[in-house]
């Protein structure tokens, strides 16, 4: 399953591709007012196609006003499943977005020029018009059309170089804010278990500040509920039965990361933040390969944990 996020202001061919996608997919195109018609090719393939698409009308009445939104919506929707987000667009300043996202823990978001190339099938040139010729003779004709040619691609590079900028000033002024002191994950960790069994009332985790102006933003996409259940302080036999059930399916798991799987399924309600728990814990790459083995195991973990 995967959700695709169309800047149509910045490529109209970018839904070139949509008839090749599943019914589990969904293709999101993103337009203004200074974007706002599609070509018969595209509506050909929309036709053919057994995604679902949705067309989402934005306020444009700053510069990058649609970035800005598609930003929005995006990081609102990626706490709440396993769908794979991309972004289609040429404007590279999604990327500094992205790696922001990475660096608080969010998954890594791929950004393409079209969703054939997502897709890794041949691209069709849906922005090349078929046109009439214009102006006197065939020379005179090709020379005009040639110098408004190397005009739009200056332009269009100014305007890149200028987006790009701006982005990497917003990325510079977040590094430079100040950050909070952060306490260690194992003393934080004990805290939380002490005070839970002492006070014996639900542990919540506090929400991310990205997570919540993402919320605040979109203010079409739900917002998550926060109900946690009571957490426990792990025991010999949660991990004796965690570690059962994995030998049970050809998993095996080396005792430190069997520890944080099992204080992770205690700490968490959902897949999301079960995966976030265990990348903080063990970092990027051990963590994604540790969470690869076990994601379609979560709800039989919490199953034999509650037993």
């Amino acid at each position: 399953m995967t959700i695709y996020y169309v800047d149509y202001e910045n490529v109209h061919a970018g839904v070139d591709g949509v008839d090749k996608l599943t019914p589990e997919d969904t293709v999101r195109v993103f337009y203004s007012p200074k974007a706002d018609t599609m070509r018969i090719a595209f509506v050909e393939q929309a036709l053919n196609a057994s995604c679902k698409i949705e067309l989402i009308s934005v306020d444009n009445g700053t510069p990058n006003a649609l970035d800005f939104q598609l930003v929005a919506w995006l990081f609102s929707e990626l706490p709440k499943g396993e769908a794979e987000h991309v972004i289609v667009s040429n404007d590279h300043g999604y990327d500094a977005a992205i790696r922001m996202g990475v660096r608080l823990g969010f998954p890594e978001v791929r950004r393409v020029s079209c969703i054939a190339e997502a897709l890794g099938v041949p691209v069709t040139q849906l922005d090349e018009p078929a046109g009439k010729r214009r102006g006197g003779s065939r020379r005179g004709g090709s020379r005009r059309r040639g110098a408004a040619a190397v005009e739009a691609v200056e332009a269009a590079e100014v305007a890149e170089a200028a987006e790009v900028a701006e982005a990497a000033e917003v990325v510079e002024a977040v590094e430079a804010a100040p950050e909070a002191p952060v306490e260690e994950p194992e003393a934080v960790e004990e805290a939380v278990v002490a005070e839970a069994a002492a006070e014996e009332v639900p542990v919540q985790e506090p929400v991310s500040e990205l997570q919540a102006a993402v919320e605040e933003v979109a203010e079409e996409a739900p917002k998550p509920r926060r109900n946690r259940r009571r957490r426990k302080a792990a025991k010999p036999d949660d991990t004796a039965a965690v570690r059962e059930l994995l030998s049970a399916r050809g998993i095996t798991l080396l005792d430190d990361q069997l520890s944080v799987v099992v204080k992770s399924a205690q700490a968490t309600t959902n897949k999301q933040e079960f995966y976030r728990t265990i990348i903080q814990k063990l970092g990027q790459k051990q963590g994604l390969s540790v969470y690869g083995q076990v994601k379609a195991l979560f709800k039989e973990i919490v199953e034999a944990l509650q037993a």
